[in-house]
């Protein structure tokens, strides 16, 4: 079996879920036992691997393989989180290989990314004939929920004159993706015994009007505005929805929380000020409610089709699969950072998005093998621009 399978076998067994900002802890809830094992397995040909806590439990693993200063630099970069797993129709920890598919958490999102870049950079570093072209590995923390670890790699010096961010596009060029803004609204009610309940205000039903009227604002609202080419229309979602104490008792609390999908040129803050506005002018909504400040506002991202980058990955993926295709996508990527402290950057991995958190997650092994080897290619690509 190729090493890239066998590796990723490793990563799929290790448990690595970010708790997603909810009260959860313990060693399955870090990413400290990959990192242990992405640290060890790079420095068996790598000189120089950094390990950094970002948080306790929780760190990046970067490694430096170095050419010459005047080198171009390149980076390989991808996640170590994964989402939970509860609700998952298969074990999440057993790496069943199947039809020519591994199953697992964290299978297609995004540990075959991981995979196929560690042994490409292996294969690199082995190479008596290596390009010259400075890489670096970047493995970071929590991605899934904040985008902490990328973050923090940036904000301490990660500069490049490319990036990688392995994502699932089952192997073509993403160049754009959406923003993302979230926060919580809360409405407040008066509790009484559910026996009394027109004595009391009922939070819920109060946040049920609010549901509808974000409803609307999606469909009627969003969804009329002009198209980006690559990405459509900016989207809003209500993903969650909290409330009451028990079900005997009128609920006198409850809050949701929004996922705003933001096109380029978006901003969070005006988006957030655009619902809130909405809200106050609906004559159902006649009531006081309160709204968080974001716990995320991420940009969107979007690099021109012309970058050396992208044009090097198509002939890369072309030498090793044949063509690809250049795209868009709706879901938030670490590359909105790169690209925001001047690192063109492309979004490309083995795997479908569609499989990526799903019950059953998996991803094709033929396009992890074929990612190790795309990514030799694009090094070699982009040592003779």
């Amino acid at each position: 079996m190729d090493e890239t399978i066998t590796l990723l076998q490793d990563l799929v067994a290790i448990r690595s879920t970010n708790p997603m900002g909810r009260d959860v802890s313990g060693p399955d809830y870090t990413e400290a036992a990959m990192a242990d094992y992405v640290e060890a397995y790079l420095k068996k040909f790598c000189p120089d691997v950094v390990r950094t806590e970002v948080k306790p439990g929780r760190p990046n693993v970067i490694a430096h393989l170095e050419a010459a200063p005047d080198a171009p630099t390149l980076i390989y970069e991808a996640h170590m989180d994964t989402v939970l797993v509860e609700g998952m129709t298969i074990d999440p920890f057993d790496p069943v290989i199947k039809d020519g598919k591994m199953f697992g958490r964290g299978s297609c999102d995004t540990k075959a990314s991981l995979a196929s870049m560690m042994v490409a950079l292996k294969r690199l570093a082995e190479d008596p004939d290596r390009p010259h072209i400075n890489l670096v590995l970047v493995a970071v923390m929590d991605e899934e929920f904040q985008f902490t670890g990328i973050k923090h790699a940036l904000a301490n010096g990660l500069k490049a004159d490319f990036g990688i961010c392995g994502e699932p596009t089952e192997l073509d060029l993403v160049i754009a993706h959406k923003g993302i803004v979230r926060w919580k609204i809360h409405t407040c009610g008066v509790s009484t015994h559910s026996a009394r309940c027109d004595e009391g205000v009922n939070a819920i039903y109060r946040m049920a009007r609010i549901v509808s009227g974000l409803e609307r604002f999606h469909r009627e609202e969003l969804s009329s505005r002009p198209q980006n080419k690559l990405l459509g229309v900016p989207t809003l979602s209500v993903g969650r929805i909290i409330g009451g104490q028990t079900v005997n008792t009128v609920p006198d609390w409850a809050h949701i929380e929004i996922d705003r999908r933001l096109l380029p040129g978006e901003k969070g803050e005006e988006a957030v000020n655009e619902v809130q506005a909405f809200l106050k002018e609906q004559p159902e909504i006649d009531f006081a409610f309160k709204m968080d400040e974001p716990f995320l506002d991420d940009p969107a991202m979007e690099i021109s089709a012309s970058e050396t980058v992208v044009a090097a990955l198509a002939d890369a993926i072309e030498s090793v699969r044949g063509p690809s295709k250049i795209c868009g996508v709706a879901y938030g990527t670490d590359a909105s950072k790169m690209v925001a402290n001047g690192i063109p950057t492309v979004i490309f991995g083995p795997g479908n998005i569609l499989q990526a958190h799903s019950a059953d997650e998996f991803v094709d092994i033929s396009q992890v093998e074929q990612a190790a080897r795309i990514h030799e290619e694009l090094a070699r690509q982009l040592a003779v621009v």
